[in-house]
């Protein structure tokens, strides 16, 4: 009842202190000593209920129903803790608390321009909205409340919990929600200070408070994106780190408009243009972060993505929906009011074509082009749902086409423009300091197309990334000299660069294999002699998991390294499904990125089933799709046995090209099981083959196929005891962390420029 209680109070404050602050600003007095003296009350509200939540997870207080969804007694102290915040609930609680800190550290910036009501009153307007929903999504709900119809009493306490996704169980994930949420708090800051402008018409000194803290923002929100990432790449066992998910792009959007935002708040500090510009991005950043906040919590995607949390219940969505349109609009229509009087302090000619500003505002407008790029495929499931068409998302293969142009514009645009001077440059200079590492460029570019790089958009964008990297590394260099807190914008600048170089080498160019392995059976891959050593049990205490550390022993001269990747059941999921982990061994060529796939005891193949016009990839390879369209009678021919050769027809599709197979089995009649015949699927290192019927004959409307699948060139049959993995070779991937690190540490940098 306790934590229940301080959630309606929190709400209450925030209307209340929302309704003061907007009287303190017309009504100066005792309202406003009243409304700084009383606010501290919501975050010490919010930081009780915070550590009461806390508490009762650490005590294992199941009559909680979100204590009992994530968390049980086998979790260790810090995945307990981790906890807290891996729900919708708890995620909630996490973000209202950041805010309401936020508050007090602006506070004082914002009394400077006689801001402080203002500011003070809409960050409460984010809080009514956040605190609301914690009404709505309440972590304190009891378990009796969640469960009407079980006939549970007041007093019933589960013996143990459902615990946590086995997934979230990765120090990456403690550490990711957090700095996203506090990418998302920081976020509210420009966003408020926009909107007080707009009201108090002060167009230019907002940006000196606000620049900070977007900085800040961003490197925040973009550290979370990457932790994100790498909490992908090392644990999901797909081979990558950014799949282009709606939710993943969601958290993006936002931090792509403030990376544009940061460009072009410069323009304004040093000409004083774009300031109607600045004033909508401002809005749009946070805007952008309530829309990633309604596509992930209000199952919109729950079909369409593995980050969507499911359905929230009607009133949930209309606030998360209602909250979004609010803001949008409140907001929109104070800068439409003071367009035109924007448009009157703005000075003449503010962009000239030779200019640094002008090519800042290019690398801007590029920035926000990707930008409606990536909300028009985020967002494709639903206008396809609106317009009555087939909900259905679109191709990655969307995203890649078409931010890849822009990205080389970005390289090349972030490094030119430190060869433009402010107002105005003699295009001769600029062209003649540019001839250099354009050479430079050239001649590496074309060292690379030797020797890798053999796809011209692939080139062109490492001609870019290169030209960027040589020019701000160059900056960074004289700029180091001087002053380092100077070095932020070539720092970031260098770690698009690198983070893009990786992803040319370790997306474009991997290569990957499949393999089965009998324990001490060996096998070359890569020139590696690769044994298969054996499997250990890992964590025994866990009585929740069953968790198997399966080692590769990869050798090469006279260096050798055992990988170890994981598989496992869970309680979590009652065991109906193995959870994967791969192993990674970072070289300075590349990262061997080992996923599992299975591992089989007798002489049954690794198999799924498909009903008719129902489709699955091969598991550990994701590139390769079956999809079941027919069964085919047709041979009617029998062996010596007594088999009946029977066959499925199959849509079988390798990173989109499909082409479609009838397989063959000869079918045992009495219990519907065959032989396979197996057939390697072409440009892969896998084969498939038909394996019978999982449900007879009788209905074949519903007959489910068997399909078996294996590691090409794998001939025995009867191995008892064989681990199947793949192993992908990813040129450079460490280039890729390398740049995201430098990326984020620039923003960071940059808040201490003044």
């Amino acid at each position: 009842m306790f934590g229940q209680v301080a959630v309606w109070i929190s709400v209450v404050l925030s209307i209340l202190f929302t309704i003061l602050f907007f009287i303190a600003h017309f009504k100066d007095g005792r309202i406003r000593r009243f409304t700084n003296i009383f606010y501290y009350t919501l975050p010490i509200t919010l930081g009780i209920t915070s550590i009461y939540l806390l508490v009762n997870i650490l005590n294992h207080n199941y009559q909680f129903t979100y204590i009992w969804q994530y968390s049980n007694n086998s979790l260790p102290l810090h995945l307990l803790v981790t906890s807290f915040f891996s729900g919708q609930e708890g995620s909630f609680l996490l973000w209202a608390l950041l805010v309401s800190v936020f508050v007090l550290f602006v506070k004082k910036n914002a009394r400077e321009y006689g801001y402080d009501n203002l500011v003070m009153a809409h960050f409460n307007m984010v809080m009514i909205f956040l605190t609301i929903m914690l009404v709505l999504k309440s972590p304190f709900t009891y378990i009796w409340e969640s469960f009407p119809n079980e006939g549970l009493t007041t007093d019933f306490m589960p013996v143990d919990g459902r615990g946590l996704n086995p997934i979230l169980e990765n120090f990456w994930n403690m550490i990711h929600p957090p700095i996203l949420f506090v990418g998302f708090a920081a976020m509210t800051v420009s966003f408020v200070f926009a909107v007080s402008a707009l009201i108090k018409k002060d167009y230019q000194n907002w940006i000196k408070v606000a620049t900070p803290w977007i900085l800040f923002a961003s490197g925040m929100l973009g550290t979370g994106i990457i932790l994100g990432g790498f909490w992908s790449y090392e644990t999901l066992g797909w081979g990558g780190f950014w799949g282009w998910d709606p939710v993943e792009n969601a958290s993006l959007l936002p931090w792509v408009v403030s990376v544009a935002l940061i460009h072009t708040l410069l323009v304004q500090k040093k000409n004083g243009g774009l300031v109607k510009t600045n004033f909508f991005l401002s809005l749009l950043a946070f805007i952008l972060v309530l829309f990633s906040t309604f596509l992930t919590r209000s199952g919109v995607l729950g079909d369409m993505s593995v980050h969507s949390f499911g359905e929230p219940g009607g009133i949930t969505y209309a606030v998360l929906l209602g909250g979004l349109l609010l803001f949008f609009f409140y907001s929109l229509i104070f800068l439409f009011i003071r367009f035109k009087e924007i448009n009157r302090t703005i000075p003449k000619n503010p962009l000239i074509s030779s200019s640094r500003e002008f090519i800042l505002s290019l690398g801007a407008l590029s920035l926000l082009v990707s930008t409606v790029i990536i909300f028009v495929g985020t967002t494709w499931p639903i206008t396809t749902e609106i317009i009555g068409a087939t909900k259905a998302s679109v191709d990655i293969s969307f995203y890649d086409k078409w931010n890849l142009p822009i990205a080389i514009v970005m390289l090349i645009l972030n490094g030119i423009a430190y060869y433009f001077a402010w107002r105005g440059s003699d295009m001769q200079k600029v062209i003649k300091r540019a001839i250099l590492p354009t050479i430079i460029s050239v001649i590496i570019t074309a060292i690379v197309y030797f020797l890798k790089v053999d796809r011209f958009d692939l080139l062109l964008l490492f001609f870019a990334s290169i030209f960027s990297f040589i020019i701000n590394l160059e900056i960074l260099i004289k700029t180091a000299k001087t002053s380092l807190v100077k070095t932020g914008a070539a720092l970031s600048h260098i770690g698009a660069a690198l983070l893009l170089i990786g992803v040319i080498f370790s997306g474009g160019y991997a290569e990957k294999e499949a393999h089965t392995l009998a324990i001490g059976e060996e096998e070359e891959i890569y020139g590696y002699k690769v044994k298969f050593i054996g499997r250990e049990l890992v964590n025994p205490d866990r009585k929740d998991q069953e968790r198997f550390n399966y080692k590769l022993q990869f050798t090469k001269g006279n260096n050798s390294a055992v990988i170890g990747s994981i598989m496992y059941l869970s309680d979590f999921n009652d065991r109906t499904e193995i959870f994967l982990e791969p192993g990674i061994l970072t070289t300075f060529w590349s990262d061997l990125y080992v996923s599992p796939v299975t591992y089989h005891q007798n002489q049954d193949y690794p198999h799924f089933i498909l009903s008719k016009g129902t489709s699955q990839s091969i598991p550990g390879d994701d590139d390769i799709q079956v999809k079941l369209i027919a069964f085919d009678m047709s041979g009617g021919e029998t062996n010596e046995e007594g088999a009946l050769l029977f066959g499925a027809v199959f849509d079988i599709s390798n990173k989109g090209q499909v082409y479609t197979d009838t397989l063959y089995t000869w079918m045992n009649t009495e219990n519907f099981s065959g032989s396979p015949v197996w057939e390697e699927v072409p440009g892969t290192g896998w084969e498939v083959a038909f394996g019978g019927l999982a449900s007879g004959v009788k209905s074949m409307g519903n007959t489910k196929a068997i399909v078996y699948y294996r590691a090409a060139g794998n001939e025995s049959q009867s191995i008892t005891e064989a681990y199947t993995f793949q192993v992908e070779l990813k040129p450079f991937m460490y280039l890729v962390w390398i740049g995201s690190f430098f990326t984020v540490i620039g923003f960071f940098i940059a808040i201490f420029k003044k």
